[in-house]
């Protein structure tokens, strides 16, 4: 073979390998899809994700939410005694010197209080710790010489029975009667109180309580 058919076998060769290389590049490009027409390469931008501003995920709303505020401080020292409120004096009460069971009481400027009968009676029970069995029945009447009505809600009667004073349970009958609310200017009110008074021929010390700003009044004498 002369030089000019080895000239003529080397452009041939190189004409197939180019062609080669330019089907090569079309299969390629058909199979990375459209390229980038500033640099012709393809694509790699990766998709774009939704914002919290223009409809965010569910799980992007919880990331983006406030965390929880903490919880205050407990105080974890007990109150001092500094903090509590201070108990209050006990209020003294007058209480008059007894008076023979038959004599009247001054309880107040108006006021008398005097214990019209003393009976021994068979004691009934019929609310709870109440023991039925023998009594005294007491009642007391209340005077008002005043020129107003006199409050008798709060008045009490209390029977102290034997030589040490021995305080008596109430019982609810027979015949007990409490003082009315309220006892009318110039008039007169009574009240019969029963009281559980086993022993008989005992010394006994009724004490009459009108109201918390009047005098105690206080009766003795054999019942």
């Amino acid at each position: 073979m002369d030089q000019d058919e080895v000239r003529a076998h080397v452009r041939r060769t190189a004409l197939r390998a180019g062609a080669v290389v330019v089907a090569a590049g079309l299969v390629l490009g058909a199979c990375t899809g459209p390229q980038d027409d500033r640099t012709g390469v393809a694509s790699t931008a990766p998709p774009a994700t939704a914002t919290s501003g223009s409809g965010a995920t569910s799980g992007d709303a919880q990331t983006d939410a406030p965390a929880p505020a903490p919880a205050p401080d407990l105080p974890t020292e007990p109150s001092t005694s500094k903090d509590a409120p201070e108990p209050l004096d006990p209020v003294e009460r007058k209480t008059a010197k007894p008076v023979p069971i038959d004599k009247e009481a001054k309880v107040a400027k108006g006021v008398l209080a005097r214990i019209v009968e003393v009976d021994e009676v068979d004691g009934e029970a019929s609310l709870p710790g109440e023991i039925a069995g023998d009594a005294l029945r007491v009642t007391v009447s209340i005077t008002n010489d005043r020129d107003e009505a006199l409050d008798l809600t709060s008045a009490i009667v209390n029977l102290f029975h034997g030589a040490d004073d021995t305080p008596a349970t109430t019982l609810s009958g027979p015949g007990a009667e409490p003082f009315p609310t309220t006892v009318a200017a110039g008039e007169k009110a009574s009240g019969t109180y029963v009281f559980r008074v086993v022993e008989r021929d005992v010394p006994v010390h009724v004490e009459v309580d009108v109201a918390a700003d009047l005098t105690v009044v206080a009766f003795e004498g054999d019942a």
